[in-house]
């Protein structure tokens, strides 16, 4: 080998080593064209399924909600005196239309998916989208019998067969079903939208490696021909120099970055797959951003420094419930679309309060928002003061949302009045991440949060606006006014709660509404010793000078009603409420 070397001349040498070079570097753009082209089959058999598919499942969804909204309606007017079977009618066609669209959406879907299965080219891919056709169809099974078990409800209305009627516990077993089935499906889109990523950052690092190779034979070229390897090494590193920063860029939380694809070669492929990767993460951020307002970001740190593990501790903490008065009646007088845009202001308006003054919104029900404070977000004496600070501001923000009803409900007059009622109760609290092992929430439990409910349902008996536990009393009486509505005992409930209503801050309230408060209190202490005459005179004081004091009222009416019929002299003067 040596001797033939030797023997050839120098231009030979050079071609020689200049051919060599060249079928090394062809070689290895042969093969990284093959890697890129193999990896890039991959990644299009996933996304030519599984982004349609989401978006499909994401429709299935939101027509679900859709369908149960009017289920709900329907129900509402089976319970409505006298019954307007027209609008019934049109309601249970419209329900009917609901489930024929989501019917059509999963048909669609299956089909997707099986068109993907056909064509999927690893056989990864084609199992995982065998699992999604059962999970599809597994979905389209428990919605039939979800629907079935609200049409038999329904029937069973409409004949007025209420022997037969199917009971609210077996409907809600179907719904859970669906709803279980539809978070199975969901679960297993994001993890072949996870492979689809893992699957790109693969082809990324390969083609990293790829690079390098490339530019070790460039260098071992350039050693043979200086102007060669000076163009290859130019038209190589350009768009490599940029491709790299643009990586620094999305590094640094840059998504915007938009590489130029200058070539059509490797380098520009790989370019376009960057260019692609930006653009899924940037989609991927904004469905992060979108799910990050269902849970507060103190929870979501907790979360993610315990590793998920937030086992349940005891607290004494402060819950809040507010509910928007006279729900029903606003919603059947909006079209949807209208009563979506009036909740949605609303519970944004609604929780802003909430979340200034450190409170955690735990969730929403129907019409309804239940918070709490207490530690960790809180410290231990101040969460009644910031919880009370809220509540007061809820009413300012009713004033905002009342300026804004044109707009958001498309009408001029006959707006509906939104006016809401909270409770607030202090106690001790079961506080953690609770739930099943594939689902859980970080809420709080305990019966604080059921009387924090009630408290906000009797506020409908005594005309109020803020009730409070005597809990929360005892640890703001020093900074807010208040005064002392009833001794009661409410349902569910063997003890009797005292319980107070909110006036204001101190400094804050008029000294007509603390005069009233004073009459007020010394009012129910003689109605609660049975001294009518003291009560009545008290109680009418009140009313001389604010004639639109509801629990007043109430009160004068049950001093006439007891002296009528006199409580047993060993009364203790709790009285109990029988609705929620």
């Amino acid at each position: 080998m040596k001797s033939l070397l030797n023997r050839l001349s120098v231009s030979k040498k050079i071609i020689g080593l200049v051919a060599l070079a060249l079928i090394l570097m062809v070689g290895v753009a042969l093969y990284s064209y093959l890697r890129i082209h193999s990896t890039n089959d991959e990644i299009a058999d996933l996304t030519e399924v599984i982004n349609p598919l989401t978006d499909r499942i994401c429709s299935i969804e939101t027509r679900a909600l859709e369908e149960e909204v009017r289920f709900e309606r329907i129900l509402r007017l089976y319970h409505m005196s006298p019954i307007d079977k027209a609008r019934i009618s049109r309601e249970r066609a419209s329900y009917e239309e609901y489930d024929a669209k989501i019917k059509a959406e999963l048909e669609a879907g299956i089909l997707l998916d099986n068109r993907g299965l056909v064509q999927a080219r690893l056989k990864e891919d084609a199992i995982e989208l065998a699992r999604l056709d059962y999970l599809l169809r597994n979905v389209a099974r428990e919605h039939e019998n979800y629907h079935r078990q609200g049409t038999a409800m329904l029937d069973a209305l409409e004949r007025g067969d209420y022997k037969t009627l199917a009971t609210e516990e077996a409907l809600q077993k179907e719904e859970d079903d669906f709803n279980l089935a539809m978070t199975q499906t969901l679960e297993k889109v994001e993890e072949l939208n996870e492979r689809q990523s893992t699957i790109s950052a693969r082809h990324e690092a390969g083609v990293v490696t790829l690079a390098a190779e490339n530019l070790a034979f460039t260098i071992a070229a350039f050693l043979c021909g200086v102007l060669l390897a000076s163009i290859i090494t130019m038209r190589m590193v350009r768009p490599l120099r940029q491709l790299r920063d643009g990586a620094r860029a999305v590094e640094a939380g840059d998504l915007e970055v938009d590489v130029p694809v200058e070539t059509n070669d490797e380098v520009g492929m790989l370019t376009s797959s960057f260019n692609n990767m930006v653009s899924e993460l940037k989609a991927k951020e904004q469905i992060k951003q979108t799910f990050g307002k269902y849970l507060d970001p103190r929870i979501v740190e907790s979360l993610l420094r315990d590793g998920g593990n937030t086992s349940g501790e005891r607290q004494v903490m402060t819950v809040f419930f507010s509910d928007v008065k006279g729900f029903s009646a606003i919603s059947e007088s909006l079209t949807p679309a209208g009563l979506v845009n009036v909740m949605n202001q609303y519970f944004t308006l609604a929780t802003e309060p909430i979340t200034r003054y450190h409170g955690v919104v735990d969730k929403f029900i129907g019409d309804a928002v239940m918070a709490f404070w207490g530690p960790p977000f809180t410290g231990e004496k101040d969460h009644a003061r910031l919880a009370c600070l809220a509540a007061l501001e809820q009413f300012s923000k009713l004033e905002e949302l009342r300026r804004m009803m044109p707009e958001l409900t498309g009408m001029r007059k006959n707006l509906p009045d939104i006016n809401i009622r909270v409770g607030l109760s202090t106690g001790d609290l079961v506080v953690g991440n609770i739930g099943s092992n594939s689902l859980r929430s970080f809420t709080v439990m305990g019966d604080t949060v059921n009387t924090a409910s009630r408290l906000e349902g009797a506020n409908k008996e005594y005309g109020t606006r803020i009730l409070m536990s005597e809990e929360t009393y005892l640890m703001v009486k020093d900074v807010a006014e208040t005064r002392e509505i009833d001794l009661i005992r409410v349902l569910g409930k063997s003890n009797p709660v005292h319980i107070f209503e909110l006036l204001g801050m101190q400094g804050a309230v008029p000294d007509q509404v603390l005069e009233l408060k004073d009459e007020f209190e010394k009012g129910v202490r003689a109605y609660q010793q049975q001294d009518w005459e003291r009560a009545q005179v008290n109680f009418e004081k009140c009313l001389s000078g604010n004639p639109f004091d509801q629990p007043s009222k109430l009160f004068l009416e049950r001093v006439h009603t007891l002296r009528q019929a006199p409580p047993p002299k060993d009364w203790d003067g709790v009285w109990h409420l029988t609705k929620k």
